[in-house]
Order: structure tokens, then C-alpha cells, then sequence
């Protein structure tokens, strides 16, 4: 059974510039989990790639299956293992969250924000701001 169509919006801020990426995803809810769907666009460098958006009440996951695969998990204060690989690449990367807001209702609408550290193997990468917004699709 396909899921309810909603708009998803990603602002992802490093080192002064901001990237906004808006995508229609399908919503899905099981239990206390809100995952959003949706296939990165021809535009970016990830190829035929598809996005899950894992939200629970205390941790937000992205997981990328596809050309890309990666996984990124983010908890308040909380340090988490994660992965990149593409045909050319296999990283390890480790994520640290700093800063924490989840605001998503029950309906599986609203906003989170969160700020973090990336390390790449052992090496810092840089400091993240990821400004997650969901609403209903207006298409």
C-alpha cells in the first residue's frame, strides 16, 4: 500500500553556505517511527539513488540505498558510526550530534534541527546544520 505523499525540505549548512534540497516522499508510519522515502534528483551526484528518513522520538536516521549507499544517525549529544560508499569510495564516517530540536507531530509533520561534527575515518571533516522540514505535499 503506497504511502501519503508529503514535501520534504533539507537545508544542510557547512562553513557558511547553505544547500536546500525539496523533494516529494512518501510517508510511511510504523509504531513510533515516521520514515519519509523519496529518490534524489537526476541533478545531484548521487545518481539513481533512494533516500529513508528514519524519525523516532528521540533519533533521526539517514539511510541511502542506490548508487549511494550511506547511513547517518543522529541522538541528542549522542555519537554514532555510520558509512559512504559509491563503486569508487568506501568511507567511515562518525557523526556527533551538538545541538538537538525535533519538533514532528504525531501526524508525521513539522521540523527538526540539529547541528554536528563529522569525522571521516579519523579526521574531522568539519561542523554540520541540518534543518529538516516536512509538510503536506502541495502538488
Amino acid at each position: 500500500m503506497p504511502g501519503q505523499q508529503v514535501e520534504i525540505r533539507i537545508a544542510s549548512s557547512h562553513q557558511g553556505e547553505t544547500q536546500v534540497h525539496t523533494a516529494r516522499a512518501e510517508m510511511f508510519r510504523k509504531s513510533d517511527t515516521t520514515y519519509y522515502r523519496y529518490r534524489e534528483p537526476d541533478s545531484s551526484a548521487m545518481g539513481n539513488t533512494v533516500t529513508t528518513v528514519k524519525v523516532g522520538k528521540s533519533e533521526i536516521r539517514i539511510i541511502r540505498h542506490g548508487d549511494v549507499s550511506a547511513e547517518q544517525t543522529f541522538t541528542n549529544n549522542g555519537k554514532h558510526n555510520g558509512f559512504y560508499h559509491t563503486p569508487h569510495t568506501r568511507l567511515s564516517l562518525m557523526t556527533q550530534t551538538t545541538q538537538w530540536k525535533l519538533a514532528i507531530d504525531e501526524a508525521g509533520y513539522g521540523q527538526a534541527s540539529w547541528s554536528y561534527v563529522l569525522w571521516i575515518g579519523d579526521e574531522r571533516a568539519g561542523d554540520f546544520k541540518l534543518r529538516l522540514s516536512i509538510r503536506e505535499d502541495q502538488g
